[in-house]
């Protein structure tokens, strides 16, 4: 049931970005949103999914300074995210590094990324550390020069699991503010 109203939320975010790129085509080449070296994002992104009565809910919130390296940007990104699952808790603090290309004349830019940080569990007193590490791959669609929309496949490798490690599949959606973005 949670999925379900997830669907509705995913495809209004990707519809805007696509509409917002789409605008940004038809625009002059000098008015589609960019980003540039120096800019600061701000923002937010989730994900949530429902089995057979298991929800899993995660929040994130990222940063990321972007720098020119040759014909692509690249960008540190250090993320903080919260997830729960029935009684179980977790936050992350993950650092990341990522690639940015733009697609074409659009306001499009894919990116892949590294990275990897430490998770803290717990369940009632019970505490444990975890380490993830793994890629991702996104698309970000700036809406203008300051508001970006981005999906992201993120993979995942869970370290040091007392019983086994473990991979984990996630796909986040989320929104970005973009500060110092060309002025």
């Amino acid at each position: 049931m949670a999925a379900r109203r997830m669907c509705p939320m995913l495809a209004t975010l990707l519809l805007a970005a696509a509409l917002g790129s789409c605008a940004a085509l038809a625009a002059e080449p000098e008015e589609i949103p960019a980003l540039h070296s120096g800019a600061i994002e701000l923002g937010v992104a989730g994900s949530m999914t429902a089995v057979e009565g298991a929800t899993r809910a995660t929040l994130q919130v990222h940063s990321g300074v972007f720098f020119a390296a040759g014909p692509v940007l690249m960008a540190a990104e250090p993320e903080i995210a919260w997830t729960h699952v029935r009684s179980l808790d977790a936050i992350d603090i993950d650092l990341g590094l990522s690639v940015h290309r733009r697609l074409g004349p659009s306001a499009l830019y894919a990116y892949v990324a590294a990275g990897g940080g430490v998770r803290q569990e717990w369940l009632g007193s019970f505490r444990q550390a975890r380490y993830p590490v793994g890629a991702s791959l996104g698309l970000r669609a700036l809406v203008d020069d300051r508001v970006a929309a981005r999906i992201e496949y993120r993979y995942r490798r869970v370290l040091d699991d007392p019983v086994a490690d473990y991979s984990e599949h996630v796909v986040l959606v989320g929104l970005s503010l973009l500060f110092r973005n060309g002025d």
